[in-house]
Formats: C-alpha cells, structure tokens, sequence
C-alpha cells in the first residue's frame, strides 16, 4: 500500500438515520473504505455505546443484518474500517428506532443479485474463505488463476441452489503471491484478487 492511500472512515448508508423499521433481518449497510481488510460494527442501545448488542469484527463485506432486536426501541450503530496495521476512526453514530418487527426469517432471505465477496482473511495463509451469492440457482463455477492467468485451482463446477454460498481454499504447492479467483453464473463473471503469503 503505498503511503498516498489512506484508509477512510466508511460512511453508513442504511437504514438512513432515525428511521423507522419494521422487518428483520435489518440490514446495515455502509461505503466501503479503500484499501481495508474488514470492518467493526457496534450497535447499541444508548448513544454512547456502553450497552452493546452487537460489537462484530469479523466483518469484510460492507453490510450486517441483525435479528433478534426488541420492538419499539432505539438503537444506535457505527462502523470502522481496520488492515493489519491500524483502524480508522469510528463513523458518525445513526440511530434507527424498530416498531412492531416482524420476521421474514422464517423463509430463507434469498440474496438479491450475484455477488462474490472478498475472500477472508487476506492475504492469507495457509487457507482463506470465499462467500458468493446467488439470488437464483444456477451452474457456478469458481477457479483461480496465477497472474498469467493459468488456471491453479477450480474451487466449485456443479449445479447449486440459491442462498449465500462459501467454500474454503487451501492451495497446496502454490508460492507467495497475487492470484486471481473468478466466480461464472450463466452471463454473471466476477473476478477478484487474493494474496498467499508463505
């Protein structure tokens, strides 16, 4: 990472501040930071987070749904954004105030559009996860590449139902490195970077 790219505080998007929300999952959501590893979500039910009912450090995508939440209460929650060396500053704090909730838990909440997320942790070493999202079924097929592009791995190839997907990687007799993994769904092609560190 080069000295000019700083890590910036992420900005929280939803649900937008002093709304009012009625469904769980709650989605949070927030902008991604550049160049960080993962994110802290704390959600409280007092403005100066002493009663946290959430506090998650394990988070490298850039939402949280949260369940299990009282109706008719105030919460409040911020994020920051931390690599190996350091974290950001907390964002500005938003509150949302829950009514009377009800649960669409009870039918799995479908992702609602293909996704591939960023593997975690990264770099890795010796094995990272890769979580992938499909709002339908469909055949994926999810291979990583070298950087000239040679195919060193073929992680998934088969028929797979909807829902939020994961899959461990654990290259064996690769050395330290960028590679690349690319995740295929009928028209859908996302690709991503990773680094091995031996």
């Amino acid at each position: 990472i080069s000295s000019g790219q700083v890590m910036t505080v992420p900005a929280l998007l939803a649900p937008a501040n002093t709304d009012t929300v009625f469904a769980e999952p709650i989605m949070l959501t927030w902008s991604k930071a550049q160049t960080s590893l993962g994110y802290h979500v704390q959600v409280s039910t007092d403005p100066s987070f002493t009663t946290l009912v959430v506090d998650d450090t394990t988070l490298v995508d850039t939402a949280r749904g949260l369940t299990g939440l009282m109706s008719h209460t105030d919460y409040y929650w911020r994020v920051r954004a931390f690599d190996n060396v350091s974290a950001t500053s907390w964002s500005l704090a938003w509150s949302f105030t829950t009514g009377i909730l009800t649960s669409v838990a009870a039918s799995p909440v479908l992702p609602a559009e293909f996704r591939l997320e960023q593997n975690y942790p990264n770099p890795f070493n010796p094995s990272t996860i890769i979580r992938f999202h499909l709002p339908v079924p469909g055949k994926v097929t999810l291979k990583v590449f070298d950087l000239l592009g040679g195919e060193v791995a073929s992680l998934v190839d088969e028929q797979m139902e909807a829902g939020v997907k994961s899959v461990e990687f654990s290259p064996k007799g690769l050395s330290s490195g960028l590679y690349f993994y690319q995740m295929r769904v009928g028209s859908f092609v996302a690709t991503r970077k990773m680094i091995l560190v031996r």
